[in-house]
């Protein structure tokens, strides 16, 4: 499977370039079939919320889905 979707993601790619006349050569994408590359690089954003009001907002949609899912639950008990 991984083999037939890098030809289709190959083969797509240059009908693409032909349609639209780019002449970019594609030689970087075409790797060994033995190779894989990863790529990763994470950074801590930040941990919880900004603002106190960010936190009431959480809590209040989790109420609410919360509710959402016992009621839906019922629904479903009752029919």
């Amino acid at each position: 499977m991984r083999a037939a979707r890098r030809e289709y993601q190959r083969t797509t790619r240059a009908d693409w370039r032909h349609r639209h006349h780019d002449t970019r050569d594609d030689s970087w994408s075409t790797t060994d079939d033995d190779t894989t590359l990863i790529v990763c690089d994470l950074h801590l954003a930040g941990i919880g919320w900004n603002t106190t009001a960010d936190a009431q907002l959480a809590t209040a949609a989790a109420a609410h889905a919360r509710e959402h899912r016992a009621l839906a639950r019922e629904e479903r008990a009752t029919a």
